[in-house]
């Protein structure tokens, strides 16, 4: 059963891009486990900038002989700039994705509305057509 599985699931990967085959994992473990994974990975990233930002506190302190406060000033401008220009450009590309989506969605609405308009008016000629015959053989 075991190995059964683990081919199925090979064959999977194989027929499947592997990129969403990851996506598809990755979302089910965050659902499995958003609760007690999530906190953690917040944790892990905060830690990491703490880290990279002391060394670069370290770093202006040295090089540029600045005080302990100013380089923490410093840092804290140059990262509140960074971050509203990283979210711009992600609102910025999720408002055209969401405008692409928009139009997508809108011409397959309207080719699906005039298949259905071209259907109903056959199907109308076809009643029209057949009450014109009754009509003439009665």
């Amino acid at each position: 059963m075991q190995a059964k599985f683990s081919q199925s699931l090979n064959d999977l990967w194989q027929k499947t891009a592997r990129k969403t085959v990851g996506i598809v994992f990755c979302l089910c473990v965050l659902i499995g486990f958003g609760d007690s994974l999530l906190p953690i990975l917040g944790h892990l990233l905060h830690i990491l900038i703490e880290v990279v930002e002391s060394l670069l506190e370290h770093f202006l302190e040295s090089v540029f002989h600045l005080s302990a406060r100013e380089s923490q000033l410093l840092l804290f401008w140059v990262g509140l700039v960074i971050a509203g220009y990283a979210s711009w450009r992600l609102f910025c590309k999720a408002y055209e994705k969401s405008r692409c989506s928009y139009r997508y969605l809108q011409n397959k609405w309207r080719e699906s509305i005039e298949k259905q308009s071209a259907v109903r008016f056959k199907a109308m000629l076809l009643v029209g057509m057949f009450g014109m015959f009754m009509a003439f053989i009665s």
